[in-house]
């Protein structure tokens, strides 16, 4: 175990470990509350955000994640550290995303917004094949929404006007 973190009500604990995972604990029982997320590297540190709806790792691919902390989605990768990243922790506002690396690096991050595409294809994985749709519904043809198929994105600001 790397290191354990308390969620801002108290009720639940996330922990980061060197066997790759991080996993959700009730505080009250210490039973797990969900799987282990297999992130593929070392976990050296998981915290939660201000309003516990988040959850920021450190990872030994020199990357810090954020995942959606009901569901493990990942929500956003950082990545520009030039080493393993060593410690990540959301500011009181929840807004920004300090980190820290064996590259001797401290980075301050304005957290990602939420690319929700990006987010249900990384929930899909890579298989987008579609044909047993298709059949099912009668159609001739279904594109697959991941991959270099995705959506425009839509600029909000332009449909407001």
């Amino acid at each position: 175990m790397r290191s354990a973190a308390f969620s801002p009500d108290g009720t639940l604990i996330v922990t980061a470990s060197e066997d790759q995972t991080v996993r959700i604990w009730n505080a009250e029982t210490g039973k797990p509350v969900s799987t282990p997320w297999q992130l593929g590297k070392i976990v050296y540190s998981a915290a939660f955000s201000p309003d516990g709806r988040h959850i920021v790792t450190a990872v030994g691919d020199r990357t810090a994640r954020v995942f959606d902390a009901a569901s493990g989605v990942t929500e956003s990768v950082l990545e520009g550290h030039n080493g393993d990243v060593f410690w990540a922790e959301f500011s009181p506002d929840g807004e920004r995303i300090v980190t820290a690396s064996e590259d001797e690096t401290a980075r301050v991050w304005h957290r990602p917004t939420l690319d929700a595409f990006a987010a249900a294809c990384a929930s899909l994985g890579t298989n987008t094949d579609l044909s047993d749709l298709a059949r099912r519904y009668g159609l001739t043809e279904l594109t697959p929404i991941c991959g270099s198929h995705a959506p425009d994105k839509i600029d909000l600001a332009k449909l407001r006007n």
